[in-house]
């Protein structure tokens, strides 16, 4: 990722170099994302310090913008969101194959009686 990668209007709110090079080792790209964290969560960025923070809270009150409260839940980001789909994908397809397995096990037994019944007519 490289700073054009930055939505134009994220980039615009004037970050330093250690603020921007911070949001994108954490794939933090624009002004959207950003407002899905809270204080405490950029405080945990390696690299982002108090001066860090301040300097993100005061850019967005600027523009009207505030970071999420820590006590509102966070909303899935891209990646948890995608994590979240395969792990439902690969439920799904574990009771399907699940299913499949009890069909086969079920046309096996119902195949055995019938060749049975078969060869005691005969």
């Amino acid at each position: 990722m490289t700073m054009r990668d930055l939505d134009p209007e994220f980039y615009e709110l004037g970050f330093t170099m250690r603020v921007l090079n911070c949001f994108r080792a954490e794939a933090i790209l624009s002004i959207r994302q950003l407002l899905t964290y809270s204080e405490q969560e950029l405080n945990k960025i390696p690299n982002f310090g108090r001066k860090s923070g301040r300097e993100v809270v005061e850019a967005l009150e600027s523009r009207g913008f505030k970071l999420r409260d820590h006590n509102t839940p966070p909303p899935l980001r891209p990646l948890e969101q995608a994590k979240h789909h395969l792990d439902m994908a690969a439920l799904a397809f574990a009771r399907a194959n699940e299913e499949m397995h009890k069909a086969f096990g079920e046309i096996t037994r119902a195949e055995n009686a019938y060749y049975k019944r078969s060869k005691n007519e005969h």
